[in-house]
């Protein structure tokens, strides 16, 4: 057989990067048009959890396919690993949305002093939880040019919570009064975390439940797990820790809209009309009424109304769908954001010369 073609490089400069925030240091890769002069840029920002750079999730690279097409567009584009993740340090579990927002402060001031960036013409473009950080940003500093919200949140997280508890359990084929019943449940954890109190009998409760569930399970499948007592403990250790763990706890009161109508720059926020994570049917209206109050006159939200919350074309939107869908964004979606953002910086054609397909 013959060999496989060498894939051509792409037609823009990348670099490994490192930027200080605060005692850690944050690790990316820059892309950069070829051509001479200052670009306009995008930070990328992730979504809730432990993220490399290309936010990878069942082999999806999200953020390196968006970096490679807005690139090619004329925009440089940094992407960077989470808090302890690749070549990052620091621990994600052990800040807020809030300290997250500063670090990509910290990145935006990284872009601005680079020779080949237009220091006027950085914006931001997060996904869910980063959907949330880069208002976050915006609101702290005037030198955002503009954000795009993809599957961002308009809601506090106790709604974003309880609502993807009630999907997961549906899916999972669960009867309405077991979801009822979890539902209460995690109302008691934020109940707990507001008051800072009824740790002990809400350890006992959770210890209860997770008991039951193994009782539940056939043979078979506690073939694959510890004995009973070994199997509660760590259920509900790992509940305890996620509850008590200042993310959680900065997250659940967290009011997006609050933050939302202090942003002056550009908005466009993008929804899966799919999406089983950040439902548009909840988050479309507060999103609307929050950036009419806002203090910018140049909003936008759009749905997609066939992707889920990577923004793939969808069946059911459900999380167990992800992984077999093809690994490619719904039509319309890259020049959705590309176009609404190349209108609101200098892109030179020069710059986008190389954007190809």
């Amino acid at each position: 057989m013959p060999p496989a073609a060498a894939e051509a490089p792409p037609p823009y400069a990348e670099e490994e990067v490192t930027i200080r925030a605060g005692s850690e240091t944050i690790a990316g890769t820059l892309t950069v048009p070829r051509t001479a002069g200052k670009h306009p840029a995008v930070i990328l920002i992730t979504g809730s959890g432990a993220h490399d750079r290309d936010e990878e999730l069942f082999g999806f690279r999200p953020f390196r396919i968006i970096a490679d097409y807005f690139t090619r567009h004329g925009l440089a584009v940094l992407r960077c690993d989470d808090r302890g993740v690749g070549g990052s340090t620091g621990s994600k579990s052990a800040v807020t949305t809030a300290v997250h927002a500063d670090d990509v402060l910290a990145e935006l001031k990284f872009l601005q002093a680079r020779a080949d960036i237009n220091p006027a013409q950085v914006g931001l473009c997060g996904h869910s939880e980063g959907g949330i950080i880069a208002p976050i940003a915006a609101a702290k500093s005037k030198d955002v040019a503009f954000i795009v919200l993809i599957a961002g949140s308009a809601v506090t997280g106790d709604k974003i919570i309880c609502f993807q508890l009630e999907s997961q359990m549906k899916e999972a084929g669960r009867g309405e009064k077991e979801i009822q019943n979890s539902l209460a449940e995690e109302r008691r954890v934020f109940d707990c975390i507001r008051s800072d109190s009824g740790w002990g009998s809400l350890r006992a409760e959770l210890s209860k439940d997770a008991a039951s569930g193994y009782a539940a399970l056939d043979p078979g499948q506690r073939k694959s797990l510890p004995d009973s007592s070994a199997f509660v403990k760590s259920t509900v250790d790992g509940k305890m820790a996620i509850a008590r763990g200042s993310w959680f706890r900065y997250f659940i009161d967290f009011d997006p809209a609050a933050v939302l109508v202090q942003v002056g720059c550009p908005v466009l926020a993008i929804f899966g009309g799919l999406d089983s994570q950040v439902p548009v049917s909840l988050n479309r209206a507060p999103m609307e009424s929050a950036l009419a109050r806002s203090r910018t006159k140049d909003w936008k939200v759009e749905v997609l109304p066939k992707a889920n919350h990577l923004f793939q074309t969808a069946v059911t939107g459900f999380f167990s769908e992800y992984a077999s869908l093809p690994k490619e964004f719904t039509p319309g979606f890259l020049d959705l954001m590309t176009g609404w953002i190349t209108k609101r910086v200098a892109v030179s054609d020069a710059g986008a010369a190389g954007r190809g397909n």
